[in-house]
């Protein structure tokens, strides 16, 4: 197991019911931003997978974001294969890309 592997540090949390804050602080050294954005990223990834998917602009509340800057994360996270879009322009959702979810559900055992 891949200890820096975001998607173990995720299925963990998960499994172990742990607050979105312990997770980010493992989570930090997986991606090349900075700290803030990092953590930020951890838990849109968090939610996304809590969620099964999640509007931009549901995203932007949630996290009290710009569009601008939500579009940047968005950018990181499709940029690691992490997440893609699905469904219709106006009305689709971000979800886990297959591999993610498969991997997280597996090490779920869902």
């Amino acid at each position: 197991m891949d200890y820096n592997d975001l998607t173990y540090w995720i299925a963990v949390a998960h499994l172990k019911g742990w607050n979105v804050e312990r997770i980010n602080r493992m989570a930090v050294a997986v991606l090349h931003e900075n700290e803030a954005v990092k953590i930020r990223l951890s838990k849109e990834l968090v939610t996304i997978y809590v969620r099964n998917g999640i509007g931009l602009k549901e995203l932007m509340n949630r996290f009290d974001i710009s569009r601008a800057t939500m579009q940047r994360d968005i950018a990181i996270l499709k940029k690691y294969s992490l997440i893609l879009f699905s469904g219709a322009a106006k009305t689709g959702v971000y979800k886990l890309t297959d591999k993610l979810k498969t991997k997280l559900d597996s090490i779920a055992g869902n």
